[in-house]
């Protein structure tokens, strides 16, 4: 019998990929906060949703795709942002089996930003709240008495280019459209596609891997400087991507300037090839996602 693998936010970003090409011999059960999805209907603030769907399905896996992305709007819709992102773990721990391997997603704004790389064993220091939140998640996980996985990704990107969370479809957006974009020549990272967090996801459940996996390519590199190379890979006008300070953005939420994240325990542990950012973006230029 194949192991019960229950996704939450199965229609996001990450969440659609995984259920689409992930896990080919594993039972998937997808589940959302959005009635039209195929799937379960889980809202993850809602203790009712999981007393059905996990009582029937009685998955051995979860992996919590669940999540208020809009790192601004956390800020100003607090109660909100905290009731998805904290309660819903709370939820998962207390009504999934206690041998179950609980994978939760979290992110690189758990970081400060006041150092050159992150490492797994540094320690978090959250400057906006999003950041805060994913914290308090990953600590009531740890404190859970469960079996568990934190991956930590960061700037996320993938084909799916109409997904508002989706660095890289905003930029081929609106460059398609001749739209001008500002773009913060100073927040610093190691983006993510979603092919490698998908290998890493399916590799902890493989090998069942446990603690915090950071996430990331190998090249560091400014929101401004990822678009700019997103334009020269897809034949795009580059003089349509302004440079921007963060400062000068005016975000309603503090931002890390540096969330460079060392990713050497998944090549260790997992085994796990990472190629270079260029690598992924010549990928889906190939694929034609636009």
């Amino acid at each position: 019998m194949f192991k019960k693998i229950l996704i939450t936010g199965a229609d996001g970003q990450l969440g659609t990929h995984l259920c689409d090409k992930l896990f080919d011999n594993f039972n998937i059960i997808k589940t959302s906060n959005k009635k039209t999805s195929n799937g379960y209907y889980l809202d993850v603030t809602k203790k009712k949703h999981f007393e059905s769907v996990f009582n029937q399905e009685k998955p051995q896996v979860i992996i919590n795709c669940a999540s208020y992305n809009s790192v601004d709007n956390c800020g100003t819709d607090k109660v909100k942002a905290r009731s998805v992102i904290v309660d819903g773990i709370s939820n998962i721990i207390k009504h999934s089996s206690k041998d179950a391997f609980i994978i939760h997603i979290s992110s690189d704004y758990v970081f400060n930003g006041k150092k050159t790389i992150y490492s797994e064993n540094d320690s978090p220091d959250p400057i906006n709240y999003y950041g805060k939140l994913k914290l308090e998640s990953e600590n009531i996980l740890k404190g859970s008495n469960r079996k568990y996985a934190i991956v930590r990704p960061n700037v996320v990107f993938s084909s799916d280019i109409n997904n508002r969370s989706n660095f890289l479809g905003w930029v081929l957006r609106n460059l398609k459209a001749s739209n001008t974009i500002n773009v913060v020549n100073d927040q610093i990272s190691n983006p993510t596609p979603v092919e490698l967090l998908k290998q890493v996801l399916e590799s902890i459940v493989l090998l069942n891997s446990e603690g915090i996996f950071n996430v990331g390519t190998p090249d560091p590199i400014s929101r401004y400087h990822f678009a700019i190379k997103i334009a020269k890979i897809f034949g795009y006008d580059t003089n349509f991507i302004k440079s921007i300070s963060t400062k000068n953005l005016n975000q309603a939420e503090n931002r890390p300037k540096n969330t460079y994240l060392s990713f050497e325990r998944i090549i260790s542990e997992l085994d796990i090839d990472i190629y270079s950012l260029d690598y992924y973006l010549e990928h889906y230029k190939e694929a034609s996602i636009e």
